[in-house]
């Protein structure tokens, strides 16, 4: 925002303001608007736009709160999930697949 406002005050290029303010609205999109989803496929799963072979998985962990922790090598991956019922689904899942 205040990139714009400099670019307005100071008589900038009207494009300048124009991608600020694009740039400004896929950052909503990005961070507030889209979720991340899981998609499981036989060799592995993409989450969060990362794909994750299933060897790379070290161990997996399920909460009461409705979280499938799962641990790689270097962090954890955290999941969230809406409905309780879809996290005994994706953990059988990521069982047949290992």
């Amino acid at each position: 925002m205040i990139l714009i406002y400099n670019n307005v005050i100071q008589h900038g290029p009207v494009i300048t303001t124009t991608l600020l303010m694009a740039l400004i609205a896929v950052a909503v999109y990005l961070a507030w608007i889209r979720t991340p989803q899981l998609l499981l496929k036989s060799q592995g799963l993409f989450f969060a736009n990362i794909w994750i072979n299933y060897d790379r998985i070290k161990s997996m962990n399920l909460s009461e709160d409705g979280v499938l922790v799962i641990q790689l090598e270097q962090r954890n991956l955290l999941i969230r999930v809406r409905k309780l019922d879809d996290l005994e689904k994706i953990y059988l899942v990521m069982l047949e697949n290992q």
